[in-house]
């Protein structure tokens, strides 16, 4: 009897919990706020005060911060039998279970987008901010913003500003697997300057160049500067098309980039009759992609 009053309970805590799934995020954390004082009401000694605390710490939040907040409790409470078998500790359960289940709906979808500065000579290194789109079954929408960071080495030269367009090919990326940062693999970056926008040979003595890094705020090594030529002779071209490709690291599929850039592109040289048409470099692994907030709309 005990067995199956138990069963109905944990029937309407789940009907209960996919109510709060529907309700906003403030009603989802109140929620969280009672589940977590009944178990502590429970067992006193229960560590849950760093969980209520996060809970108290603002007004609102994404279904991943509760979810991460959920988690962390959960692990916490290993080994406190007494909360553990309690209904409470079976609500927690089911909200977290019905919470992963909402953010593994929302797959990631159609291109996103960023606008950001690309400075490379030889080695190149990029870290800027993308905005992303998830849709789920039932087509609504969530807007997240991505930190994307990786590092390039090999035939490339530019100072530009890039517009991104960025899709995600053979992957099957939700919101419930870009919760945490995601390693990138090897991968390659090529760019082809377009000659018909006002091409011509520029020579850029190493204080303009570093005058330009400063006024552009660009992170670049002090010491790549410092082993330039004291003379740079680039191919100035108004355009530049490429594309990047970053492969997921232990994950299927890739991240690929559409870009174009406007500015200086093109390798150093001392030819002005052949120059140099293309950038071609390797993207070296261990670059990441970091999600930053998730907005459903």
């Amino acid at each position: 009897m005990t067995h199956i009053l138990r069963s109905l309970a944990l029937a309407a805590l789940l009907s209960s919990t996919f109510a709060v799934q529907a309700a906003n995020s403030t009603e989802q954390a109140a929620a969280l706020k009672n589940i977590f004082k009944d178990m502590k009401a429970l067992n006193t000694g229960a560590p849950l005060g760093e969980a209520t605390a996060q809970l108290n710490e603002k007004q609102t939040f994404t279904q991943e911060e509760l979810l991460t907040i959920c988690e962390v409790a959960t692990k916490k409470l290993r080994g406190y039998d007494d909360v553990v078998e309690s209904q409470s500790y079976e609500q927690l359960q089911a909200t977290m279970k019905a919470m992963v289940t909402q953010l593994k709906d929302y797959k990631i979808s159609g291109v996103g987008f960023a606008m950001h500065p690309s400075w490379s000579v030889f080695y190149g290194k990029q870290n800027f901010n993308a905005d992303l789109v998830y849709k789920n079954s039932k087509g609504e929408a969530a807007a997240q913003t991505a930190n994307i960071a990786y590092s390039s080495f090999g035939w490339q030269a530019e100072l530009v500003w890039r517009f991104d367009a960025i899709f995600a090919v053979g992957t099957d990326l939700s919101r419930y697997s870009t919760r945490t940062p995601l390693e990138l693999g090897t991968g390659f970056t090529a760019g082809y300057r377009l000659p018909f926008l006002c091409p011509q040979w520029e020579t850029h003595p190493k204080s303009s160049t570093e005058n330009i890094v400063r006024d552009l705020g660009l992170r670049v090594d002090p010491a790549v500067i410092a082993s330039l030529p004291e003379t740079l002779q680039m191919y100035r071209s108004l355009g530049v098309v490429g594309v990047t490709v970053l492969p997921l690291k232990g994950a299927q599929g890739s991240l690929v980039i559409a870009h174009f850039g406007v500015g200086l592109t093109g390798m150093l040289s001392h030819s002005t009759t052949a120059p140099t048409a293309f950038n071609l470099a390797l993207v070296m692994g261990g670059g990441t992609f970091t999600p930053q907030a998730t907005v459903t709309k």
